[in-house]
């Protein structure tokens, strides 16, 4: 059992190999449009965080490697802590064409390092040198003119420079773009981000040279709004910026979920469906965990955080504690999808009746009540609360109570099943295929402690 998850692996022979979310389609797409373009471009993926942006990054990288393109990968927050992201740029740029053996080439990625640097530091005496408005035209205003005049030159010898070597690298691979990726832009520190718009857009704006920015667009709008002021228009000034935008179409949650649990080895309870009870426990729980984890509010990212930690959990059960497996599930599902909700209940006297109401009453989850998934939720809760309250007597108390006579007869039936099957009764297991053994449940309590342990 890993604490962080594996990254996705990526092939060099086929990167699309392990894609659970059909990103083959769409990075064809994108290629087509790249081979399209003659002149200087910026071009932004965008898709919320935690929708696997960095994956599809990596993949599109591997794949345009493969086809010969001379592409570069730049990860702007891993970088965010280098005062000055045009040499960082600078850098990796010249680090990746430094592979290409052309003399043109070579010549022309000497002559950008050196004309980059008094760039750099151009910039920087800028910064120190400016004056309050007052002075603009004594002569303490010279020094700073003159870093402007040193600047402008600056800039565009710097792009002539790129513009050789961008050209000399096109030619070289007949006619394809250089490419800039950029990742985690949307993570930076706001002044940093800024700064490498400003740089994409005006210092590396050249023909054969194209950036693609991996982005969350309304998160980064916030970062510009951060500097800028709350009623500053940052939609209007990111399309200075960038050319096309292109929308990643929101991913397959139930394969992603899958995967993510395999990984965490949670799905190693099927050994124990040799009962049919005991395989349609674990049918309906996994199923559970589809149905509550899948919906759209929470994000892939956090889906996977939240399944790493409960496969944590897990494995501190054995391998015959199918009751406990469920009651767990149910507990790390509403700690998963209402904090608050969780430590009103767990920690502060919430009734099982609120958690059920305010759980089912929402949008998200409504349409989950009468499902199986929903009923072995509701159980698991209706156990807990009891259990937390130490009675012993929950079916021939509860379920012939208040609560179940509100209910039709159907679903009364259904989560008096499901109660029962949680709590062991009349569930058993074969063990080592020789008797049956009652499988017990964790109590809800033994399960709130563990996730509070072993979470954050």
């Amino acid at each position: 059992m890993r604490i962080q998850p594996r990254d996705i692996k990526i092939p060099e022979d086929d990167p699309f190999s392990n894609d659970l979310l059909d990103r083959k389609k769409h990075v064809e797409v994108l290629t087509r449009l790249i081979d399209s373009i003659e002149g200087p471009c910026v071009l932004a993926i965008d898709a919320e965080w935690g929708f696997g942006k960095t994956t599809f990054l990596e993949m599109w990288h591997q794949s345009l490697r493969n086809q010969d393109y001379p592409v570069v990968s730049f990860n702007a927050w891993e970088n965010d802590h280098v005062s000055d992201p045009l040499a960082a740029i600078s850098n990796e740029l010249t680090e990746e064409l430094n592979k290409l053996t052309d003399e043109k080439i070579q010549a022309s990625i000497i002559k950008l390092m050196k004309h980059a640097e008094p760039l750099a530091r151009s910039a920087l005496d800028l910064g120190s040198l400016l004056v309050p408005v007052i002075d603009v035209f004594n002569k303490a205003a010279t020094p700073l003119w003159n870093a402007y005049k040193n600047n402008k030159d600056a800039v565009k010898t710097f792009k002539n420079t790129l513009n050789d070597l961008a050209k000399a690298v096109s030619e070289s691979k007949e006619g394809q773009p250089v490419i800039i990726m950029i990742d985690e832009l949307d993570r930076c520190r706001p002044s940093y981000a800024v700064e490498l718009l400003e740089i994409a857009k005006h210092l590396f704006s050249v023909d054969h040279i194209v950036f693609i920015l991996a982005i969350n667009r309304s998160q980064l709008e916030h970062t510009i709004k951060s500097i800028y002021g709350s009623g500053f228009d940052a939609h209007g000034y990111l399309r200075r910026f960038i050319d096309f935008d292109y929308m990643l179409p929101t991913p397959d949650r139930h394969a992603f979920i899958n995967k993510a649990l395999e990984t965490a080895n949670l799905k190693r309870y099927e050994e124990l469906s040799n009962h049919p009870k005991t395989f349609e426990l674990y049918k309906t729980e996994h199923r559970m965990l589809l149905k509550f984890l899948g919906t759209s509010h929470i994000s892939l990212r956090e889906i996977q955080q939240a399944i790493n930690r409960l496969g944590v959990v897990h494995s501190f059960l054995s391998n015959f504690q199918q009751g406990k497996a469920t009651m767990m599930s149910a507990v790390f599902i509403l700690r998963t999808i209402d904090m608050d909700l969780y430590h009103e209940f767990c920690y502060q006297d919430a009734k099982y009746d609120k958690v059920i109401n305010d759980i089912f009453g929402g949008p998200n989850y409504n349409h989950i009540k009468d499902l199986d998934e929903g009923l072995l939720f509701e159980a698991a809760i209706l156990s807990g609360y009891f259990d937390l309250k130490g009675s012993k007597d929950i079916c021939d108390d509860v379920l012939a109570g208040k609560y179940m006579s509100e209910m039709n007869e159907d679903r009364s039936t259904k989560l008096c099943k499901w109660i029962k099957w949680i709590l062991g009764k009349d569930l058993y297991i074969l063990k080592e295929g020789k008797r049956r053994v009652p499988v017990r449940p964790v109590g809800f309590r033994e399960s709130i402690e563990l996730l509070d342990r072993l979470s954050n």
